[in-house]
């Protein structure tokens, strides 16, 4: 092999080094999800009784606006609270249905739907406020 097809040879070498180290650093940045992406908004929700105590385990759905499909589902903590897609660091920007599902023994207030509308909004949290009134079921004594 002669110099100049050993210059071409390195040349190309160093060119496809530098190409991967390029691709990797490129997909590396695309891999950094430390933060919150910003086209994503958080919707928290709060089930609370008539004493203003939280209700734990409450299941709560966040729908799509304008559909039936159920996008995320979380029961609340045992202070009542929840986040929507909080592993994932929020969910998409857009309208959703907010529904609550009262526990056996609970009711919705009176003047309470168990259907709100937020729309989540990038980089902001939405809050949804629920209230809950303790009371007997049908055929079961109160506690």
């Amino acid at each position: 092999m002669g110099q100049g097809q050993r210059m071409v040879t390195r040349a190309f070498i160093v060119r496809m080094l530098l190409g991967v180290a390029l691709v990797t650093t490129a997909l590396s940045a695309c891999g950094d999800f430390s933060t919150t992406p910003v086209s994503l908004g958080r919707v928290t929700v709060a089930v609370r009784d008539q004493n203003g105590t939280g209700v734990p385990l409450v299941a709560v759905d966040l729908i799509v606006t304008g559909g039936s499909t159920i996008w995320r589902s979380i029961r609340t903590s045992s202070d009542g609270t929840g986040e929507f897609g909080k592993e994932d660091g929020g969910v998409k920007a857009q309208s959703y249905i907010v529904r609550v599902t009262p526990p056996p023994t609970y009711t919705l207030a009176p003047g309470e739907t168990n259907d709100k509308p937020v729309t989540a909004v990038m980089g902001q949290t939405q809050h949804v406020d629920f209230r809950l009134e303790k009371g007997s079921v049908v055929g079961l004594p109160e506690s």
